[in-house]
């Protein structure tokens, strides 16, 4: 039986799922976008910049961690889907830890 709650929650769950595959969409676009522009996620960063890369790549591809590990084109993935700005952010940070 649908009642006003009900008519309130599905609507909820149907919003919430729109909103979520636009958002997947976009970030898969930017990907592609970036991809077919054949642009690097590292194009641009200093030389402390990219040994700050190397650095976090080497940590997140150690496969003695026991968690997930990247290859390269996943490690490049993941800095698409940071974006730009947060994964400069990053590494910077990681650079003034190293």
């Amino acid at each position: 039986m649908f009642t006003g709650s009900n008519l309130k929650r599905i609507f909820n769950l149907v919003r919430g799922y729109k909103e979520a595959s636009l958002s997947k969409f976009s970030k898969t676009q930017y990907m592609v976008d970036a991809i077919i522009d054949g642009k690097d996620p590292l194009e641009g960063l200093s030389d402390v910049e990219l040994r700050g890369a190397n650095l976090l790549q080497g940590i997140l591809a150690d496969s003695k961690i026991g968690d997930k590990t990247y290859s390269d084109d996943e490690f490049s993935l993941l800095l698409f889907n940071l974006g730009t700005d947060r994964a400069r952010e990053i590494i910077r940070f990681q650079c003034l830890r190293a």
